[in-house]
């Protein structure tokens, strides 16, 4: 069963809205994150598994600021083998995110943090994946509920 173009490219300018979304709102507007899921969603935060959308709006109202660079995203579409339907969409997104104000402010300027044994102390930022399962919502929007979120700091 070939998946057509039309539902490749539904899947790729949804999933590019998405990114630029999601990460605005974890660096900017983190108190709205929780928008994107819904009572049923679950993330595993590196390797730790949170369900509900309490649980999920303490972990992100605990995390320190955040800056994320994207480098790469890529989506599969998945249809319903019943009714060749779009169902969801399987997403990965790879990066780096500065974490803490001092390290965004020190990698934005360019500066370092001191000196150490004659060595710069520099706080570098460190690379992410994190994969979601994308579905509709009630109203029919993409964007808005994910059913998996699995976050892990790469390096």
């Amino acid at each position: 069963m070939a998946i057509a173009k039309e539902i490749i490219d539904f899947s790729n300018d949804t999933s590019d809205s998405f990114v630029e979304n999601y990460y605005k709102v974890t660096d900017y507007q983190r108190e709205n994150l929780k928008e994107f899921y819904n009572d049923s969603s679950a993330v595993v935060w590196n390797g730790t598994p949170i369900q509900g959308l309490d649980s999920l709006d303490n972990l992100f109202r605990s995390l320190p600021i955040t800056l994320h660079e994207i480098q790469s995203w890529d989506c599969h579409p998945i249809q319903d083998v019943s009714t060749n339907e779009l169902s969801s969409i399987l997403l990965n997104v790879n990066g780096l995110v500065s974490i803490g104000k001092q390290s965004i402010n020190e990698f934005k300027d360019g500066k370092t943090l001191g000196k150490h044994k004659n060595k710069d102390i520099v706080l570098l930022p460190k690379t992410f994946s994190q994969n979601f399962v994308l579905s509709r919502n009630f109203n029919n929007q993409w964007f808005i509920l994910s059913l998996a979120d699995c976050f892990r700091y790469v390096g």
